[in-house]
């Protein structure tokens, strides 16, 4: 990966968050934030999800990257990577937090926690506009992965112009806290 990648996410976010259309902000999101992923596998999911129904996005990419990383990661104990692992909407919310902050550990390595932060912004301001996880109903999976809370920059920088707004969510890995704090 490298930074023109992490800064075309970034400038997809800022685009997206100012987005009326929910649907068209996840599109812009999945577009533009496909390139942090160096495994073609998981990048084609982020590109595939942005053309299918929001309730549909998250179990592509969590398909897409858990089949083009799991491997990778032999020696650690995510629940995404396993045998029987079945997505529905609880797993998919336990399991994608740790899957994404390894990706992104090992794809983006100093720069992990300024891309989760870019992500956290999105997410944080999709929920508040709807009030909670876009797509999520009753035992479906939602549309999109929220990404772990970081804990600094990591590379020295300081945080961008959006990463105040991630600050209040930040400390929210799952759906059920990311809700309530988007409240």
């Amino acid at each position: 990966m490298n930074i023109t990648e992490i800064e075309r996410c970034e400038r997809g976010v800022e685009r997206a968050v100012l987005q009326t259309d929910t649907r068209q902000a996840m599109k812009t999101y999945y577009t533009e934030c496909s390139g942090v992923y160096t495994e073609a596998g998981c990048k084609q999911a982020y590109i595939a999800a942005a053309e299918v129904e929001p309730s549909q996005q998250m179990v592509k990419v969590l398909e897409g990257c858990r089949a083009a990383y799991c491997p990778k990661f032999p020696n650690q104990e995510l629940e995404a990577c396993k045998a029987d692992f079945k997505p529905t909407g609880e797993s998919i919310v336990r399991s994608w937090p740790p899957l994404h902050e390894a990706i992104l550990e090992r794809d983006a390595k100093g720069y992990a926690p300024r891309v989760s932060r870019a992500m956290l912004v999105f997410y944080s301001r999709v929920l508040q506009r709807q009030g909670g996880m876009p797509g999520v109903t009753s035992g479906s999976p939602m549309a999109a992965p929220p990404p772990q809370a970081p804990s600094n920059t990591g590379d020295g920088s300081a945080p961008s112009a959006t990463a105040d707004a991630a600050a209040a969510p930040a400390a929210a890995a799952d759906a059920g806290r990311l809700k309530s704090a988007s409240k």
